[in-house]
């Protein structure tokens, strides 16, 4: 959310370069804190999520220091591009699999219904056309989870920090 101008926070002016002195900029990882400069070190810190992004300052980069992946991003002078893009033929295959784990198994329950359909008459017949729908949606919702947690956009990392702090007593 964006502060008023009466905020002690002093927001990145266009065409600015990535400094540790004064100002702050958007979080690339939740995009609504702020990144402030932390003290002794060449890092910054996230006032939403916590986040802790070490700077190389030659190169105008930031990145996580507790990333699992090899992500990072470089100050625009005025806004992040990210630095690391996942190779096409990972995508590709990440895709594929998605696409065959959530149609696959939805045609052979099908294949099931249709070629063995219950009895007329028999109560909650239609219930097998139920278990189709109920695995395609199953079969989506866990890969669009994989997907989710490989590129890792900055709204799910958002409702990530509301969430643990929600739960945090």
């Amino acid at each position: 959310m964006a502060r008023s101008e009466s905020s002690s926070v002093i927001r990145a002016p266009q065409g600015r370069a990535l400094t540790l002195e004064g100002a702050s900029y958007p979080c690339p990882l939740c995009w609504q804190g702020q990144l402030q400069p932390m003290v002794l070190v060449d890092a910054y810190g996230c006032s939403l999520c916590q986040q802790i992004l070490l700077v190389n300052l030659d190169q105008q980069t930031v990145y996580p220091v507790d990333g699992s992946q090899s992500l990072g991003w470089r100050w625009q002078s005025r806004g992040w591009q990210p630095l690391h893009h996942p190779p096409q033929d990972v995508t590709l295959i990440l895709w594929g699999l998605g696409t065959i784990l959530v149609v696959f198994p939805p045609l052979l329950v099908a294949l099931g219904a249709y070629l063995f359909p219950p009895l007329e008459g028999t109560p909650g017949g239609n219930w097998s056309w139920g278990w189709v729908a109920l695995t395609l949606i199953l079969h989506g919702l866990m890969v669009t989870w994989v997907l989710v947690e490989y590129y890792h956009p900055p709204l799910y990392r958002l409702l990530q920090v509301r969430l643990e702090r929600l739960l945090s007593p």
